[in-house]
């Protein structure tokens, strides 16, 4: 009797709507639609209720709600896996109740849609990667508030998990990239590094991670957390290395010897004639001490001096040249 006047109090109303999706929604007659609302107000629109700073926002509901939302998931994987370890059961658990699986939720059963927020809040990457997943939070604690526990229930195994999450397959599905990565540079002799940078948005910080593979950056992302952030770019990188063809790093590393020995040249031949200039100013200037030619004669040496220095320089060159050819006519053969 109390829903049917409930139905027809919020019919009647300007919370026809919002009655109207929740209902669609969950599948359940709301009785209290405060408590709802409250759920759907991200802290960046909501007001100041106490002298503490507290607002009206849906982050207390959102506690209320990942509690119950974990000990109904624990429940129902501790009865579907009756003999799987309590490791197995965590991970599992924690990949149902990860952020961005319920992100996605959120989105599948439409509730993002009701979410009320300052769009510019949505610049926030912190904000964006969570706001609906914890809107869905605060959803199942206001659905506690209003028809208790067994109702929660029956939301979050009907309406989510058996509707939106194949739980067989996600158990099979593999989330530490950063594991895999280093499995698989390792089995193929390659060098791994994770450069991290921490970036300040505001009153924000943000990590920057990089994974560089043999000198190379193959992925890169950002988060608010770290650990995230590597997974995020050794996924990327796992990827990119997976296409990529064998012989990649061959060719790399026979670029990078032949700058080296470019550079290794241009060191001699910068020696070399660094140490014949250095002789033949000596050499003239003892030969003008002890006046045994004019200085124009001086001149003419330091001239032909040059000259020979030319012709060292594109000797060195053409053996570079020779050398080259040589190595490129081995690897064709």
């Amino acid at each position: 009797m109390v829903t049917f006047f409930s139905y027809f109090k919020y019919y009647l109303s300007k919370d026809r709507v919002l009655f109207t999706r929740i209902k669609q929604i969950t599948g359940i007659t709301p009785l209290n639609l405060s408590c709802y609302k409250q759920s759907l107000r991200h802290h960046s629109i909501a007001s100041k209720i106490h002298n503490s700073g507290s607002k009206n926002s849906n982050e207390r509901l959102e506690f209320l709600g990942d509690a119950v939302l974990n000990s109904v998931i624990a429940e129902y994987l501790f009865k579907k896996y009756p003999y799987k370890d309590e490791g197995f059961l965590t991970e599992l658990r924690s990949k149902i109740v990860s952020r961005v699986s319920l992100n996605d939720l959120a989105l599948k059963i439409g509730l993002s849609e009701l979410v009320e927020y300052d769009r510019k809040s949505m610049q926030n990457i912190n904000v964006r990667n969570s706001i609906f997943g914890n809107a869905l939070e605060a959803f199942i604690g206001a659905i506690f508030l209003d028809k208790g526990f067994k109702k929660s229930k029956y939301f979050i195994i009907e309406k989510l998990l058996r509707l939106h999450i194949d739980v067989d397959k996600l158990q099979q599905t593999e989330k530490n990239f950063k594991g895999r990565l280093i499995e698989y540079t390792q089995k193929s002799g390659m060098n791994l590094d994770f450069k991290v940078d921490e970036l300040t948005h505001g009153k924000q910080k943000i990590f920057k991670v990089s994974v560089i593979v043999n000198k190379k950056v193959f992925g890169e992302a950002e988060h608010t957390n770290k650990k995230q952030a590597e997974q995020q770019a050794s996924e990327k990188a796992l990827e990119l290395l997976k296409n990529t063809p064998k012989d990649f790093f061959t060719h790399q590393e026979n670029i990078e010897n032949r700058d080296e020995e470019v550079l290794v040249d241009e060191a001699i031949e910068e020696t070399l004639t660094e140490t014949i200039n250095e002789s033949n100013d000596n050499l003239i200037n003892e030969n003008l001490e002890d006046g045994l030619f004019e200085e124009t004669e001086s001149e003419d040496l330091l001239a032909e001096t040059e000259v020979n220095l030319e012709i060292n320089s594109e000797s060195i060159h053409l053996n570079k040249v020779l050398d080259d050819q040589t190595e490129e006519v081995k690897t064709n053969n």
